[in-house]
């Protein structure tokens, strides 16, 4: 800041108790910045040097120069003398001592602020050594000033305040049914230095265990989950020691995962085959399960010179004792209606990662015959001829099912084949082909009083007896459009329902149509299935089916499909009404409760349709070792 006139003068008075430089009865300040001798007119600038004559030249000449303050320095001292009462030196020290007065303040104001935050920065860096911090101790200290040192140490070991016989003038009396509970709340002991090392390692391992089961598949854009329990990835993993690897309970099954295509060990060429959304969904579904081995190697397994041996075995994540499925990572359902309903391949494709978008005819995989050199890989793999029980899980996605005279010449029971469109009239095994549910478009949410309501058979809030709403793309459907009635049978095209809602006619959507309805039609359109299957299940009314020959999902002893739909011959679909009335209203109550017990736990999304696979492979498994029909097939 830059020094004023003002100021300069009041510092040569305080510097100079005379008031001036000169032996002179006259002296003080002139009005250029110098003392004036008291005899001889003498002036004194502000660098001690003496101009004769106080209107001279040099002095105009001094006083006129616009540096001359700035580069000015107060005047050498001399001895003090007393001071007389009418002198300038008396009307500047007032301001002089003020200005001291504020800086000394700031200064100490700085200094205050500053240890201020010194120590509001230690409480929050350092450790606390009092556990979880309480309701009591958020308290300011002025709050706080009443209580006795034993509250204090109460309120830290956990409760959230003192209880009542701990408060000041009441006596002791036994702690019962505190904050609402019925068992009364003991004392939180407190942790040793060594448990609490160890609670820091326990911590430190699982976020060890995290971070690595994050980045186990060669396929970068699967993220695991983290918050997934993976036995056999803290098997192999470095972080556990050898006595906590002994004592962890493993499970009787192994989930792995070839790399073929999207899994293969070259990143880059993994993101060359293209992959579908549903089968994006299915993968990762599948890699979020427990039983699912991360660190398990397709290639080192299949290397013929693997020596036998448990030993040798260990290393590459192999145990014959166990039952092993396999997964393809190769497209092998090719979706083209899923999320998209436009029946575009590529615009239903995966496209994360610069993942390669081609056409489903480009893929070597397309259709099961196209497949076969991938899937006899498998079959005649070391694992499949040294395990115990290895399956080989294969989607098929397409609208026609899977070639009728391939399950001729592969009657291999070890493939299951979980086809969307398979029909009986084509070969299909009994004890490995089941049918896959077909995924919702549009799904349908029901509040908790719709819910309430089939758990309770409550029909009220669904005035409409049959439903049905799509497009005429079969025969089937045109002629249950004939069925309509306008009143409790809705049977119509989806253009149709909008018109009529425009107009003000139907004030209800697609969903709210089927989720107000006891049965609801998803007949056959171009292929065998329908969408509406899976949407129908969601809604909670139960589906009726007009498809002759479709192979519903899972094995029989997984899903009895007679306690939840209701099939009826494309022949007599007219007489559809009928066979709707002859079904009372408990056996409607037990169905709609199957089929909303069914949605939920192997339907509703990829992990649910996972859940009903491993659970038909289990099934047909068992069904053959007890001396079951082997390789037949269903006719008609």
């Amino acid at each position: 800041m830059a020094t004023t006139r003002r100021e300069w003068r009041n510092l040569f008075v305080d510097a100079d108790d005379d008031g001036g430089q000169g032996r002179g009865t006259r002296g003080g300040v002139d009005d250029r910045g110098g003392h004036r001798g008291r005899d001889s007119g003498d002036v004194i600038d502000r660098r001690g040097r003496t101009t004769r004559g106080g209107s001279g030249r040099a002095a105009d000449r001094w006083s006129a120069s616009p540096g001359a303050f700035a580069r000015a320095s107060p005047p050498s001292r001399s001895p003090r003398r007393p001071e007389s009462p009418d002198s300038s030196q008396a009307k500047s020290k007032p301001f002089v001592v003020g200005h001291r007065v504020k800086v000394a303040l700031v200064a100490s104001s700085w200094a205050l602020l500053t240890a201020w935050c010194l120590v509001r920065l230690r409480e929050a860096f350092a450790p606390d050594d009092r556990g979880p911090r309480t309701r009591a101790d958020d308290l300011p200290p002025v709050l706080r000033r009443h209580e006795t040192k034993e509250q204090l140490e109460h309120a830290r070991r956990g409760y959230d305040l003192p209880p009542v016989h701990m408060r000041a003038g009441t006596k002791k009396r036994p702690e019962t049914k505190t904050r609402g509970y019925d068992l009364p709340l003991m004392p939180k002991r407190k942790e040793t230095k060594l448990e609490r090392e160890h609670q820091l390692e326990s911590e430190r391992r699982d976020y060890d265990l995290r971070h690595e089961a994050q980045h186990h598949l060669n396929d970068r854009t699967i993220r695991l989950s983290p918050h997934i329990s993976r036995p056999w990835l803290y098997r192999r993993s470095n972080v556990l020691s050898v006595d906590a690897k002994d004592e962890m309970a493993l499970p009787t099954k192994k989930l792995v995962l070839t790399d073929f295509g999207w899994n293969h060990l070259n990143a880059t060429k993994g993101l060359s085959f293209s992959r579908s959304m549903r089968s994006r969904e299915i993968l990762r579904a599948f890699a979020d399960r427990e039983d699912f081995d991360p660190t398990f190697q397709w290639s080192e397994m299949a290397m013929e010179e693997v020596e036998e041996g448990l030993e040798e075995y260990g290393k590459i994540g192999f145990d014959p004792s166990l039952d092993y499925v396999v997964m393809l990572d190769v497209e092998t359902c090719f979706e083209s209606n899923y999320p998209l309903s436009v029946g575009d391949f590529g615009r239903n494709a995966d496209t994360q990662g610069g993942r390669h978008v081609g056409s489903k005819y480009e893929s070597t995989c397309y259709g099961i015959s196209g497949c076969h050199h991938y899937i006899n890989a498998v079959l005649t793999s070391p694992l499949f001829k040294k395990a115990r029980s290895a399956s080989l899980v294969y989607f098929e996605c397409g609208g026609a099912g899977f070639h009728a005279a391939y399950r001729k010449s592969n009657p291999d029971p070890n493939l299951f084949i979980f086809s969307l469109s398979s029909s009986y009239d084509v070969q299909h095994m009994t004890k490995s082909d089941f049918g896959l549910p077909p995924p919702a478009l549009n799904p349908v949410t029901l509040s908790h009083d719709q819910r309430l309501a089939v758990d309770e058979c409550d029909e009220s809030d669904r005035p409409y007896t049959f439903t049905f709403v799509g497009s005429g793309a079969s025969g089937i459907r045109r002629d249950l459009f004939n069925l309509h009635n306008g009143r409790d049978v809705l049977l119509m095209k989806t253009a149709e329902l909008v018109a009529r809602k425009n107009l003000g006619e139907l004030d209800e959507t697609y969903e709210t149509l089927m989720a107000r309805s006891v049965f609801s039609g998803a007949p056959r359109g171009d292929c065998l299935f329908s969408y509406r299957f899976a949407e129908v299940l969601s809604s909670g009314a139960i589906p009726v089916i007009h498809a002759d020959g479709w192979v519903l999902p899972y094995h029989e002893d997984v899903v009895d499909w007679s306690k939840c739909v209701v099939m009826i011959p494309e022949a007599i679909a007219d007489k559809t009404l009928d066979v709707l009335k002859r079904i009372g209203a408990k056996r409607r109550c037990e169905m709609r409760r199957y089929c909303r017990d069914v949605y939920q736990r192997y339907v509703v999304n990829p992990e649910a349709v996972w859940a009903g696979v491993l659970d038909s492979v289990d099934a047909a498994r068992r069904k053959y070792a007890r001396g079951s029909d082997d390789v037949s097939s269903r006719e008609g």
